[in-house]
């Protein structure tokens, strides 16, 4: 299966919890039909899960949403002005930006991408952040959101504390979405500092 996905990158600042960043919890957002789907057979996967970064807590607009993640050149206002095509996140903050104390400073973010062959399904999440065999970070809930087949949405967890297990140095960070009873999973490495 070939995608595309243009990803445009917000510039953030220096990683802080924020007076005016948006309610801690997980939320998600739609984009609409996929640009390109092209399904090799009807064995292969149906949906797909990547982006997986972690980056500041976004400011509020003046609605009290956050300014990202945001589909461009649609209807929310965040990113209308953007050419369609992509989606705007925060700066993926991999090496060492992070604290091991944070507390409510970050945002896990991630798309979740079905394919035209895939089933409409409610999208449950997990999160583990793990350092070693140590979870220092852990979310499993509905969404609220059900992805239809040939589709992208944009997921993402606000307000990310960390337990008191956590350390400076390597943790991972793994997301399962399951679209009715498909699972995709995706992990990615940061340091922690």
């Amino acid at each position: 299966m070939a995608l595309a996905l243009p990803l445009a990158i917000a510039a953030t600042t220096p990683l802080r919890a924020q007076d005016d960043a948006p309610a801690p919890g997980l939320h998600a957002r739609l984009s609409g039909p996929i640009l390109s789907d092209s399904v090799a057979d009807a064995t292969a996967p149906t949906v797909f899960t990547g982006l997986l970064s972690i980056a500041n807590n976004p400011p509020a607009d003046k609605s009290g949403n956050g300014y990202w993640p945001c589909f461009t050149g649609g209807s929310d206002t965040d990113c209308s002005s953007i050419p369609k095509g992509a989606i705007v996140v925060g700066e993926p903050l991999s090496a060492a930006v992070v604290s091991h104390v944070c507390s409510g400073c970050a945002q896990i973010y991630w798309i979740v991408e079905s394919t035209t062959a895939a089933k409409s399904g409610d999208v449950k999440i997990s999160i583990s952040v793990k350092q070693g065999s140590t979870s220092i970070f852990t979310f499993s809930g509905d969404s609220g959101t059900t992805l239809p087949p040939g589709q992208i949405g944009a997921f993402w967890y606000s307000g990310v504390t960390f337990n008191s297990s956590a350390k400076a140095g390597e943790a991972t960070i793994t997301v399962t979405s399951t679209v009715g009873t498909v699972k995709s999973t995706a992990s990615t490495t940061i340091l922690l500092k």
